[in-house]
């Protein structure tokens, strides 16, 4: 079997599974399937994979049955126990193979360590602080920050998970009374923004800085001046109720003004429609009495003539072709007629 080389590559790799592919490829050597672990997402596969390339220099692969799903990710890791796998003896004779294969899996494991070490909390190589980095012993709901020398980490005071949950409170209620103007709305979601991008970041880190704590008063300071701005906004929106009211109180005395005054204009209309109807009716009355007058009078006239004595007419002259010189004039005849008028009558 030829011997391992082992190259500068880091044992460990990364895929994110389509939901159809079932081989994965590992880049760098192992002595044993054993030392391959195989994760999906966050869980340590025992059983449901073969490995392929044990010994091989250049790695090998792994098929998984069933397919991962589409979206996970698959970890493939080597992983070896830290030790030694041979002994030489005093004065004895060092077998080249032998003494490979240990160096091999002595550069196995401090690949191993540097990879983990990789993955650690550490400060950047440009830092200038010897500050202790040994993390304080766990406490519930404590979040890990600088003490105020900045040499060391020691536990917060506040439980971090009260504070955050105070800090979404005032933004939910920030959010919620921005409903009253748009703006105090654009404020509020923006401040529950930061708040949920606040918490997020807690979340994610292992320790809290004094940027960290920074970043949430003035998260806090944001939502009390959000509070102040809705609350302007109430007021403001209150005294708009309140001027609405008095203008729609005035609008009714308005109307009630104005339906006094047609009241008003139809009592003169009807007043002078009754004086009309009285004048009318003394019209009436004036009419009737001149007709009675003119009753009276003609009843008067008519008594007078008929009191008066009858008038006597002279005789009309004959023709004057009828005379006769011989013949004696005849007497007058007397007529007698009863006048009219009064301006008729004579003796």
């Amino acid at each position: 079997m030829p011997h391992i080389q082992v190259g500068d590559v880091t044992p460990r790799i990364q895929f994110v599974g389509t939901g159809a592919q079932t081989a994965f490829t590992y880049p760098f050597p192992i002595f044993a399937a054993g030392d391959l672990e195989v994760w999906l997402g966050a869980v340590l596969q025992s059983s449901g994979y073969a490995v392929a390339g044990v010994g091989s220099s250049n790695g090998g692969t792994v098929t998984l049955t069933p397919a991962p799903s589409n979206g996970v990710v698959v970890t493939l890791r080597r992983r070896i126990d830290i030790q030694r796998t041979s002994d030489f003896q005093a004065d004895g004779v060092i077998r080249a193979d032998v003494l490979n294969s240990e160096l091999d899996y002595q550069t196995m494991a401090i690949q191993q360590a540097a990879e983990d070490a990789g993955r650690a909390v550490k400060r950047a190589v440009t830092s200038a602080s010897t500050a202790d980095l040994t993390l304080p012993e766990p406490s519930s709901g404590k979040a890990i920050k600088w003490n105020s020398a900045g040499t060391g980490l020691e536990n917060s005071v506040t439980d971090a998970d009260q504070v955050l949950a105070a800090a979404t409170a005032q933004a939910n209620a920030a959010a919620a009374s921005s409903a009253a103007s748009s703006i105090s709305q654009a404020a509020a979601s923006t401040s529950a923004a930061a708040a949920s991008t606040a918490r997020a970041a807690c979340d994610a880190a292992t320790a809290t800085t004094a940027a960290d704590r920074a970043a949430v008063a003035a998260d806090t300071a944001t939502v009390a001046a959000d509070k102040a701005i809705v609350a302007t906004d109430k007021t403001a929106t209150h005294a708009d109720r309140l001027a609405a009211d008095a203008d729609a109180a005035a609008t009714a005395a308005d109307r009630t003004a104005v339906a006094t005054d047609k009241a008003a204009c139809d009592a003169d209309a009807t007043a002078t429609a009754a004086d009309r109807s009285a004048v009318a009716a003394d019209m009436a009355a004036t009419h009737a009495d001149r007709l009675a007058a003119d009753a009276a009078a003609a009843a008067a006239l008519a008594s007078e003539v008929a009191a008066a004595p009858p008038v006597r007419l002279p005789p009309a002259p004959p023709p004057r072709a009828a005379r006769s010189r011989s013949a004696p004039p005849t007497p007058p005849a007397t007529i007698w007629v009863r006048p009219w008028w009064p301006e008729a009558i004579s003796p």
